[in-house]
């Protein structure tokens, strides 16, 4: 599965993020066994809170660990990917 599969299997639609068109082709796409997904809430427009989810390729290292692929390394731009949602108000 690449990335952006794992991150659907987790109930990220990418179709529904914020600005979808503004996510990067390349983004997401390499294969791998696991992922590591983070969310924290920002605000990538100043108007409006949102949920951010990063997804990130587990890989294993030659020491035999497996970690997140590293920012910076050939292919991390494949490796992760970072979309923005709506956060659904709670009715009052």
């Amino acid at each position: 599965m690449t990335v952006r599969e794992h991150m659907a299997a987790a109930g990220y639609n990418l179709a529904s993020a914020w600005e979808p068109e503004s996510i990067r082709p390349e983004a997401g796409t390499m294969e791998c066994e696991r992922v590591e997904i983070k969310t924290f809430r920002c605000r990538p427009t100043c108007y409006e809170e949102m949920l951010g989810v990063k997804a990130t390729a587990i890989t294993r290292y030659s020491d035999g660990c497996e970690r997140p692929y590293p920012d910076g390394w050939p292919g991390s731009m494949a490796a992760s990917i970072t979309a923005y949602f709506h956060i659904e108000k709670e009715a009052s």
